[in-house]
């Protein structure tokens, strides 16, 4: 497929970036390209400007300081496996990088393109085939009317990346810049829970860094991931798990699912059940009851809400076991 006509720009320095997507209307920032470039390609989006921030300095590393690891919005997923400052600490962020699409592509996509991947839809992501001249616009496209769900009142495009769910689980922090400067959020505040505009950053706002603080001792986490096939999709279901454990009891739980709606979701009554605890079998199945009962899915990946559901509860137990494997090997 070849690309529609755009204007390319490669600025050198973030404020660059910014003051160029302010002078552009219909335009994106590109680095990876890897969600943004098949889009575009098949028609689903129709950028008029490409702004390429890969070639920014300063936003691609991976470093220790103080009691946080940063990691440059601009280090690709195959750069956070490789490493083994990110293999000692955080696990479990390797994991969900790895579980990405193909070798070639984690070398190539960004870990902040990663958290900022647009929200998926069958019908949406689809329109070039047959809908765009035909359909009634869609929320996603401005319209009043979801595809997905004919009485659905809003957009329900869901989200379903990676590494956002384990990096939620760990409290991180997301250094943000734009017009009027830097600043520090948590990861979460990035993501406004709606499906046909999935983010709360301002269009001429970007990832720069990623700031993770160090783990508690005694902490242990993974990261579990629920596809069609062990390679290239996208999850059906994916749960991180981050538990703090004293000998038998769990001090803190964190919790977060992706690919259930259209932001990621933290099972607060799961983690609720687990916190204060003794570790048992009864209570890992208490605890992902809970996370079934909490979630109320759509039928947005070709399964039915409730298969999705009953994945929710399989895998947030196939989670809690494999933390409680880790803890008992000493692996963080």
């Amino acid at each position: 497929m070849r690309l529609p006509h755009f204007e390319y720009f490669e600025p050198e320095t973030l404020k660059s970036a910014v003051n160029l997507i302010l002078k552009n209307k219909e335009s994106k920032f590109l680095a990876g390209g890897t969600d943004l470039m098949p889009k575009f390609k098949k028609g689903v989006i129709r950028p008029e400007v490409l702004i390429n921030i890969k070639e920014i300095t300063g936003i691609n590393s991976i470093k220790e300081e103080k009691n946080y690891l940063k990691i440059g919005a601009l280090v690709t997923l195959g750069e956070i496996e490789d490493s083994p400052l990110i293999n000692q600490v955080f696990p479990s962020i390797v994991e969900a990088a790895h579980s990405v699409a193909t070798q070639q592509l984690r070398n190539t996509a960004t870990l902040g393109g990663n958290l900022c991947q647009d929200t998926r839809c069958l019908y949406f992501d689809n329109s070039y085939l047959f809908g765009q001249s035909i359909w009634e616009k869609c929320f996603k496209r401005g319209g009043n009317v979801c595809h997905l769900v004919k009485k659905g009142k809003k957009c329900l495009a869901v989200y379903s990346g990676d590494v956002a769910p384990v990096l939620l689980a760990l409290n991180a922090k997301v250094q943000v810049v734009g017009s009027s400067g830097k600043r520090l959020i948590s990861l979460s505040e990035i993501y406004s829970g709606k499906g046909d505009n999935a983010f709360t950053l301002l269009p001429e706002e970007l990832i720069a860094e990623i700031h993770v603080p160090k783990p508690k001792p005694s902490s242990y986490g993974t990261y579990v991931k629920f596809r069609e096939r062990g390679s290239i999709d996208f999850p059906i279901v994916g749960i991180a798990a981050y538990l703090t454990i004293n000998k038998d009891t769990i001090k803190d739980a964190n919790i977060w699912l992706t690919s259930v709606g259209s932001a990621p979701v933290e099972a607060v009554e799961a983690e609720s059940v687990l916190k204060g605890a003794n570790i048992s079998t009864d209570l890992i199945e208490k605890s992902a009851n809970q996370a079934y009962q909490q979630i109320a899915p759509v039928p947005n990946h070709g399964y039915s809400a409730w298969y999705i559901k009953e994945m929710v509860k399989v895998f947030v137990k196939r989670a809690l076991i494999k933390v409680m494997e880790n803890a008992r090997g000493g692996q963080s």
